[in-house]
């Protein structure tokens, strides 16, 4: 059955190879994304592709977002945007901080709670990050945003018992989000990168079988529950394995 679809984050990366898999099933997508450029080919391939520019990095933006799409009631929505800006605590801006506060989880909860008001409750699917459960030097304010994700994502579970929420964390994909993020990309995130195509199989599986919750590599899910048993054991043991963002 073809659904109503909205992806934020849609112009690159996951959220876009999500978009185009989703429209080759046949589904009505709502693509969201500040540089919409990249999506005119496939709002000129599929018409039932629907392009709409926004910026989730600050509230006025974020509530015109949602003046957009009100009365619209999606099957599905899937947040995908994201942002990082890796820099030690020393010396990253106070408007960097609030850029990826907002980005992250701030403009979810807007989002979330305009969707909530809609005839049918929609299966909100989360690309969140494994970065939720262990910060590194370079990724505090990044690694706090995402912990804030998973938990309004908890509570938002809890207190709707209808509600499908589905959250997808994962460790480094083979984007151009990290690179973006530092300039860098260190030999070790090389090594570990998820590919694309796995998360996007993940996310249109989730779809027709919702799960609440996949965290991607299971290996490093693992080792970061372990983790939290001796954080400052484990710290001092395996320190290069923090240094990845600086």
């Amino acid at each position: 059955m073809d659904k109503t679809i909205l992806i934020t984050g849609a112009t690159g990366g996951v959220g876009y190879n999500t978009a185009v898999k989703l429209l080759e099933e046949g589904h009505h997508l709502f693509l969201c994304g500040r540089n919409i450029s990249s999506l005119a080919v496939l709002a000129k391939a599929y018409p039932e592709c629907t392009v709409i520019k926004c910026d989730f990095s600050g509230a006025d933006s974020t509530l015109k977002f949602v003046e957009k799409i009100k009365g619209i009631d999606f099957d599905v929505v899937i947040f995908s945007a994201g942002y990082a800006h890796y820099a030690n605590i020393k010396q990253l801006s106070i408007e960097e901080m609030d850029a990826m506060n907002y980005v992250n989880y701030q403009s979810v909860y807007v989002i979330t709670k305009s969707l909530l008001k809609q005839h049918k409750l929609p299966h909100i699917i989360v690309l969140g990050s494994l970065s939720a459960y262990s910060a590194t030097p370079g990724g505090a304010i990044y690694s706090a945003s995402k912990a804030a994700l998973n938990q309004l994502m908890n509570a938002l579970r809890l207190e709707n018992p209808n509600l499908n929420v589905t959250m997808i964390n994962t460790g480094p994909i083979d984007t151009a989000f990290i690179y973006k993020a530092t300039g860098k990309i260190s030999r070790l995130n090389k090594l570990i990168m998820i590919k694309t195509d796995s998360i996007v199989s993940h996310i249109v599986k989730v779809i027709k079988h919702p799960k609440k919750e996949i965290n991607r590599p299971m290996w490093m899910y693992v080792g970061l529950k372990i983790y939290n048993i001796a954080p400052r054991t484990i710290e001092r043991i395996l320190k290069p394995l923090f240094m990845t963002k600086l």
